[in-house]
């Protein structure tokens, strides 16, 4: 049972004994979801325990919801997928209030559609010559799964749309729409709507892109070495979107980006001569802190590859504080990749917070740090 229920559970009054425990723990759980800092926590929450949006007042619940929303609508229409993967995607959606119904509402907006197949005469005259466009129909989005179906060339008709789903085919979108008086409409898009472009803006981005790698590093990675790492992967990498994940995951192999990229960020800054170099940059939160100290190379004449290090101190403070130090740490070797992964909506927002680049086997998780600045 969803947080949205057992709202109105307790708005009604209904306060049915079966249920007293439960709400007991649904009011605790709107206070937990409320006070949550980390926007990315409370979507979690939010995925966990649907939550009607119109319903609930508290300002930070909307804004984490509608968030969680628009990025779930980006990565649906601007990863290229086959027909039958949005199909999956799109029914993936049907736990979430408002999240089908909204992507219905883009997709029809965006695209053309035929009756297929033709419903009855009676109800839609001449059915087989329409084509369906934003201009002779809408849907009206009032709650969850309650949605109204009207067409302009049929004059005082409307339906209370009940259920909205996708219908798997390889050849074209199929969609069905059951009202609340039983009538069913097939449709069947004519091409792929426009709204699933995103894949093509980012093929075109992506050739926009610099040649060469040391220019995209130079331009982008003194300011945040996550868009370098993306861009990096765009137009060098090797991979491409994961559905079973719903990422973008791309491999780096080439041993001169991964160095060149690896001395030039915004905790290590060193030009090509340069072998080594101190640091002085921290991260970290109010507990625990890291401290980068040192960089170094170690160059092999026989095999003509590189090895990189770091050294850094952690200082850490909760019952008692105390430091350590910590030496030698390899970081990468020529060999080795380096792991860049983000979601689909990262290029069409350019937010770059999700994403994350790694080396493949590190002494440390503090080696990715330089490379997510």
């Amino acid at each position: 049972m969803n947080l949205y229920y057992l709202f109105e559970i307790w708005k009604n009054k209904v306060f049915d004994p079966e249920f007293s425990k439960v709400l007991s723990r649904t009011h605790k759980s709107l206070k937990y979801v409320s006070e949550l800092k980390d926007p990315s926590e409370m979507e979690s929450f939010i995925v966990k325990h649907p939550i009607d949006a119109d319903i609930l007042n508290e300002p930070k619940i909307q804004s984490a919801y509608q968030n969680y929303i628009t990025r779930q609508l980006d990565l649906l229409f601007h990863i290229e997928r086959s027909n039958q993967e949005i199909s999956n995607q799109f029914e993936s959606f049907s736990e979430i209030p408002y999240l089908q119904e909204l992507a219905f509402q883009k997709i029809m907006e965006a695209g053309e559609f035929v009756f297929d197949p033709l419903p009855p005469s009676e109800i839609v005259p001449n059915a087989e010559t329409i084509t369906l466009t934003k201009k002779n129909w809408t849907l009206s989005i009032k709650r969850p799964r309650q949605v109204s179906l009207r067409f302009s060339f049929l004059s005082n008709a409307e339906w209370k749309i009940k259920k909205i789903q996708s219908v798997p085919n390889e050849d074209s979108l199929l969609f069905k729409l059951i009202a609340d008086s039983g009538e069913e409409f097939h449709f069947k898009s004519k091409q792929l709507p426009k709204v699933f472009d995103g894949a093509e803006k980012m093929k075109l981005f992506t050739s926009t892109l610099a040649k060469k790698a040391t220019e995209i590093i130079d331009k982008y990675s003194s300011d945040s070495a996550k868009q370098a790492g993306v861009y990096l992967a765009l137009k060098f990498g090797k991979g491409g979107y994961d559905p079973i994940h719903n990422i973008y995951d791309y491999t780096i192999d080439d041993p001169a980006i991964i160095h060149y990229f690896f001395k030039n960020n915004k905790i290590i800054k060193a030009d090509k001569s340069e072998i080594s170099g101190d640091l002085y940059y921290k991260t970290g939160d109010e507990y625990t802190t890291h401290i980068f100290d040192a960089w170094y190379q170690k160059y092999n004449k026989e095999t003509k590859e590189y090895t990189v290090f770091l050294n850094y101190t952690t200082q850490s403070c909760g019952c008692d504080c105390f430091e350590d130090k910590y030496v030698d740490k390899q970081c990468w070797t020529a060999g080795e990749v380096i792991q860049i992964r983000f979601p689909g909506d990262v290029i069409l927002n350019q937010n770059f917070s999700e994403a994350k680049v790694t080396f493949e086997k590190p002494d440390s998780e503090i080696c990715n740090e330089p490379l997510n600045q």
